[in-house]
C-alpha cells in the first residue's frame, strides 16, 4: 500500500537516493516526503527500492509518526514473489522489520493470498460502511489452488 502507486499523483517530494543491492539485486532508491503524512502525521517520510533489472518495488523503508505510540517508529518491509493479475505486477510476499527505535527487530511475515480488483462498488455502497461491509464480506478470489 506504500508502494510507487502510493505516491501517483500526490503532491510527495521526490528525490534520487543511490543505490542499494537487496538479496543480489541492484536497487535504485527513491525518497519521498508526505505532507501531511498517515493517519494524523504532519508528515512521513518513506524510501523505495525499486530494482533496476525488473524495475518492480523490493523494499519500502518509512516512518510512522501518525500515532503517539509509533512517532519516531521506522518500519521497512521487503516484497516479492510478484504475480500478474489485471494488467498489474503485485507482490504476494512481505516482510516487515522495525528499524528504530530496535534496529532489525523483525515485526511479521504474510502473503497475499487472495485478490480482487473492482467488485463494482458504486459510490453509494463505499459511502454507506453497511454496504460496502456486505460486499466485502466474501472471499477474494484465491491467488493459488489449494495445490499450489
Amino acid at each position: 500500500q506504500f508502494g510507487p502507486l502510493h505516491l501517483v499523483d500526490s503532491d510527495a517530494s521526490v528525490d534520487a537516493a543511490g543505490t542499494r543491492w537487496i538479496d543480489g539485486r541492484l536497487c535504485d532508491a527513491i525518497a519521498a516526503r508526505r505532507q501531511p503524512g498517515l493517519g494524523e502525521a504532519a508528515q512521513d517520510d518513506f524510501v523505495l527500492y525499486v530494482d533496476r533489472a525488473e524495475r518492480l518495488m523490493r523494499r519500502v523503508r518509512f516512518t510512522l509518526n501518525g500515532l503517539a505510540s509509533t512517532r519516531g517508529a521506522v518500519v521497512e518491509v521487503d516484497v516479492g514473489d510478484y504475480v500478474d493479475r489485471h494488467g498489474i505486477r503485485w507482490p504476494t510476499s512481505f516482510f516487515e522489520r522495525l528499524i528504530a527505535p530496535i534496529p532489525y527487530l523483525p515485526v511479521h511475515r504474510w502473503r497475499l493470498t487472495g485478490l480482487d480488483v473492482n467488485r463494482l462498488y458504486r459510490t453509494e455502497a463505499l459511502l454507506d460502511p453497511t454496504g460496502f461491509r456486505a460486499g466485502a464480506a466474501d472471499p477474494a478470489t484465491p491467488l493459488w489452488d489449494r495445490a499450489g
